[in-house]
């Protein structure tokens, strides 16, 4: 069920573990977080121990949370750019009347 490729381990030389992808990571927290199943049953479905599954989804977690973060300095910035346009256009409407006012 599993796409994990195995890796030579360094500190045992003969064993090796296996290396999962992010896709993979993300695929196993994904079913954790719907909650269809318990935690434990699909730890030991997909032959993981609960608490590298733990390590995985705090990751996830919290890389979530950045990524809202970040998408609130946007917004943030974007409201400033905003700003600055009416600002420029107050400033050169005014200009406008002020250079037609001095004509003759």
């Amino acid at each position: 069920m599993c796409d994990a490729t195995l890796v030579q381990t360094r500190a045992t030389p003969g064993r090796t573990r296996r290396k999962f992808s992010p896709e993979e990571k993300m695929r196993i927290v994904g079913e954790g977080l719907r909650g269809e199943q318990s935690v434990s049953k699909m730890c030991r479905r997909e032959d993981i121990a609960a608490n590298l599954y733990s390590h995985w989804s705090k990751d996830f977690l919290e890389a979530r949370e950045k990524q809202f973060a970040g998408d609130t300095v946007r917004e943030a910035a974007s409201d400033r750019v905003g700003d600055q346009r009416e600002v420029g256009w107050r400033v050169g409407s005014a200009r406008r009347r002020i250079e037609s006012r001095a004509r003759p």
